[in-house]
């Protein structure tokens, strides 16, 4: 039987508002639904032609499919309307964090210098996913009784007065920003950490029983702000230095090894192979402790720095170790909210790797396999730039050309230097193999500088 279960009788059909509710708080389509459980769970079959019949109720998912949309959506049996609320035997937990008043809201919209203007130019297929996140970060901060006199208690009182709520709170605004990162709202997110980062620093650099945590927070709000950053490669070296110099402070093998990934990261993208290499390597003493995903990332980054190094045998090994180490359910990795890597990056780094190593048909399968899955805008440029590079390589004019149209304008449009630099490298490879064909010379006026 299949587990989508059978088709519901026409005169018994009810639409079920409460899964379309949900989905729609989160601001996805039907089709965007299907991608997020397929990202979340890639043997998990699932189109958006299903969805539309679980909502118009011409089916009701069964078991299989109802464990799937109750994690990817975050919400109950009853809440997504599987099954009557009174029926429901497991009470509601107490909400952690009340829902903010529009008050409040505007409060830390003025704190994160966000104007009308701001938000109008927001995609629309975002904007209920981002009012939801500042739903979070509005209940967050002002869960503290006073919120100016406790940001100022954290930059000039004593650490020792700063209480556990008071820490949860900036816990939970650092994942916030994390959230808003991945839902490529960058801009946001550099206009954020400004508002408590340097105050959360100050408290991990005095010692105190919060010190550790702290530096923890320290940590990955460096480890974001390089992240973020859009192109100013010697700022995002700094930012990386900052996280590696406070994860020594947090006592956390996790935190420690995120870091020295970060600064590994950005050395690749200076170009820096082998100071790549050197910062992955600082890391190896530590996978051993680590989670799965974070060490399936590092050994991404060893096989990419391995394969520009010019050590064809390592960067495929790497690779492999990187397949074989990376987990089933990466989202459910403890340390996958400052790691930075799902599914979509396990095969961004294979291409990098096997391009690297002279295949792009290797590396255009694992393009192939990256196609359509969710990414942040930037990772999304850097794939586009990828399969630019790789059809070249293989000799698809047609191809070739329509993707780096297609990242040039992208980097452009999102305000990405460094990948637009990359296109603009990859645009050379191709005009190098047609000097004199028609689609590249039209192509020429997007690399006038």
């Amino acid at each position: 039987m299949n587990q989508e279960t059978e088709d519901i009788r026409e005169d018994e059909r009810v639409p079920n508002l409460l899964l379309r509710r949900a989905r729609k708080e989160l601001g996805w389509s039907q089709k965007q639904l299907a991608i997020e459980i397929h990202a979340r769970y890639p043997g998990v079959a699932v189109t958006d032609e299903y969805v539309a019949r679980w909502e118009n109720g011409k089916r009701k998912p069964g078991p299989y499919y109802q464990e799937k949309l109750r994690n990817v959506l975050g919400k109950t049996a009853a809440e997504l309307g599987f099954i009557p609320p009174e029926l429901s035997s497991v009470p509601k937990k107490k909400q952690e964090v009340s829902i903010a008043t529009p008050a409040q809201i505007a409060y830390v919209k003025r704190t994160l210098g966000l104007g009308d203007q701001d938000m109008a130019n927001f995609d629309p297929s975002k904007r209920g996913a981002f009012e939801k996140l500042l739903q979070l970060a509005a209940a967050t901060l002002l869960a503290l009784q006073d919120v100016p006199e406790a940001l100022e208690r954290l930059e000039t009182g004593n650490p020792q007065d700063i209480n556990e709520e008071n820490i949860e709170c900036f816990i939970k605004l650092n994942n916030t920003c994390w959230d808003l990162s991945n839902a490529s709202e960058a801009s946001t997110v550099e206009g954020i950490l400004p508002t408590y980062l340097p105050k959360i620093e100050r408290l991990a650099q005095r010692s105190s029983r919060n010190q550790k945590v702290a530096a923890n927070i320290a940590t990955q709000g460096y480890i974001l702000a390089a992240e973020v950053d859009k192109g100013n490669i010697p700022l995002m070296e700094h930012y990386c230095q900052q996280a590696v110099q406070y994860s020594q402070l947090s006592g956390d093998f996790n935190i420690q090894a995120a870091a020295l990934k970060q600064q590994a990261t950005i050395a690749l993208v200076a170009k820096k192979p082998e100071q790549a290499r050197y910062f992955y390597q600082k890391a190896i003493p530590l996978l051993r402790y680590v989670s799965p995903l974070l060490r399936s990332r590092i050994y991404m980054g060893l096989a990419s720095a391995h394969a520009r190094c010019g050590q064809p045998n390592e960067a495929r090994r790497y690779i492999g170790m990187a397949e074989n180490t990376f987990p089933s359910s990466p989202e459910a990795d403890p340390a996958y909210l400052y790691t930075i890597c799902g599914t979509p990056v396990l095969y961004l780094y294979q291409a990098l790797t096997y391009m690297d190593l002279y295949d792009p048909g290797e590396a255009w399968k694992a393009l192939e396999k990256a196609e359509g899955l969710p990414v942040p805008m930037s990772t999304h440029i850097e794939i586009i730039n990828l399969q630019a590079s790789a059809a070249a390589a293989l000799g698809d004019l047609g191809s070739s050309c329509a993707y780096v149209e297609a990242g040039a304008k992208a980097a452009a449009q999102q305000g990405y230097p460094i990948w637009s630099s990359e296109a603009a490298d990859v645009f050379q490879q191709i005009q190098n193999t047609w000097p004199k064909e028609p689609k590249v010379l039209a192509l020429a006026g997007l690399f006038q500088k």
